[in-house]
């Protein structure tokens, strides 16, 4: 079984290539999607962000998104002090995950940081989803995030000149490529190695 990683930065359309590859039956596992559910499924991670963030950060046992995205962005410390309470878990699940889908030819973990927390170093292959800036802000926008917020959660994500000498596959999204094309290529290759 072949260990892929999925990343690219907010707004770069990795979610929408990750469904691409659902279609195609590989397994993904989303890691944002995942590291919500255990922030509201795990009592020690529940625990350990109300000691972090105060009562505030859940509403019952409902994560309260918009509050904890506006502490963490515009505080590093506790944003770096949260990252390590919630990737070593995920980074946990996930490895859990893979060992249930060990009789697969691949499957791939799609997370944003997968570089910026090294976890890139337990696939075998990285594919990274690339984007114009412009795009990638126009998207962010399009969904109800202001530019503050936009430049601060990108100023936390390394840049695609950063990412794509240490991927394997580079998946261009700028409109005028086709995702589908792109995906359908590396997917060939996967299968076939």
């Amino acid at each position: 079984m072949i260990s892929v990683g999925l990343t690219g930065g907010i707004g770069c359309g990795k979610t929408m290539v990750a469904e691409f590859f659902s279609i195609l039956n590989v397994p993904v596992y989303n890691s944002d999607l995942q590291a919500n559910v255990l922030m509201e499924t795990d009592p020690m991670i529940q625990h350990q962000v109300v000691d972090l963030l105060g009562e505030k950060a859940y509403n019952g046992n409902k994560l309260n998104k918009q509050f904890v995205s506006k502490k963490i962005f515009s505080d590093q410390s506790l944003k770096n002090s949260l990252n390590k309470i919630i990737h070593h878990k995920v980074l946990e699940d996930f490895i859990e995950w893979r060992e249930v889908n060990i009789s697969k030819k691949y499957i791939i973990q799609e997370a944003a940081i997968l570089f910026e927390t090294d976890h890139y170093k337990i696939h075998d292959v990285m594919i990274t989803v690339t984007c114009p800036i412009e795009i990638r802000k126009k998207r962010l926008e399009e969904r109800g995030m202001s530019v503050t917020e936009i430049n601060s959660r990108m100023k936390n994500q390394w840049p695609d000149e950063k990412k794509v000498p240490l991927s394997d596959y580079i998946i261009i999204n700028d409109e005028k490529e086709s995702l589908i094309q792109q995906v359908l290529v590396i997917h060939k290759k996967l299968i076939n190695s």
